[in-house]
């Protein structure tokens, strides 16, 4: 018998659903839509209503980790154009204290642990011109983060799937037809464009039974008021720091010009959320 060595079980599944979808397409697609559509864990509609962006100073670069770049510690220092270089932690913390509203009775009412990964719905963005998690509109784009058990986030990861079409139909039929007030409407509109829309998936009454994080009014106007709050530090050089003191440090040496473009960009958007 022939040795392929062991068996990877955190990723298993992921080969599994792939075989399963070579050898029977429709099955596997079957099985898949009903996978995300009951697993899936996405942000509230009220909350895109009030902060489109969740983080707009925060890009991610896994390459600020000492891990990925192998010389030094480097997250939460600011990149060429101002922006907090994150590596998807700010963002995998932002719903960890909110309990999952569900009729899954796996998770009504409890809260994320280990497993789950922070998700991009769309990976590439349209034009081709690099990845969404690098431009600070779309990472941190409410309709484009979604939490997803880790073997499901692999599945979805692979560019132009049936996994990651379907995930994207599931937010477009959430966020886009979401009321919002003018200026945040203009301001979405550029954002979707940046975001190629799924062909060929239907969603027909799949809104229905969907996860959500639990968030009250009060639990997002209080973030409302953390992200001014957090924008007006930048516009000003602190006090304090800004999860990290190395974003002032590195943000302090840059030129005059760049600062001010960048507190320019953040001005509007806190003027828009306000």
């Amino acid at each position: 018998m022939t040795d392929r060595g062991a068996i990877d079980g955190d990723s298993i599944i992921y080969h599994y659903f792939r075989e399963l979808i070579e050898r029977d397409a429709e099955k596997g697609r079957s099985l898949i839509r009903r996978m995300i559509h009951d697993l899936s864990i996405w942000f509230p509609p009220t909350l895109y209503q009030s902060i489109p962006v969740l983080l707009p100073f925060v890009i991610r670069d896994p390459s600020c980790r000492k891990s990925i770049n192998k010389e030094r510690e480097e997250w939460g220092s600011c990149d060429c154009n101002g922006y907090f270089r994150d590596d998807n932690t700010l963002v995998k913390a932002i719903p960890r204290r909110f309990k999952i509203t569900s009729t899954n009775r796996n998770y009504s009412g409890r809260k994320m642990a280990k497993g789950f990964v922070a998700s991009h719905v769309w990976r590439e963005l349209s034009d081709k011109s690099g990845l969404a998690s690098r431009n600070p509109v779309t990472n941190t784009f409410v309709p484009n983060l979604v939490w997803l058990p880790r073997q499901l986030s692999k599945l979805t990861d692979r560019e132009s799937s049936f996994a990651q079409k379907y995930l994207q139909a599931l937010s477009v039929s959430i966020f886009k037809n979401v009321e919002l007030s003018q200026a945040k409407s203009k301001f979405a509109d550029t954002v979707w464009k940046m975001f190629q829309a799924p062909k060929g998936i239907r969603i027909d009454d799949e809104k229905q039974g969907l996860n959500f994080f639990d968030m009250s009014e009060r639990d997002i106007q209080n973030m409302v008021s953390d992200l001014l709050a957090r924008i007006d530090k930048i516009k000003h050089l602190g006090p304090g720091i800004l999860y990290c003191r190395r974003y002032f440090k590195t943000y302090a040496n840059l030129p005059e010009k760049t600062r001010a473009l960048l507190i320019s960009k953040l001005s509007d958007y806190a003027e828009m959320i306000t």
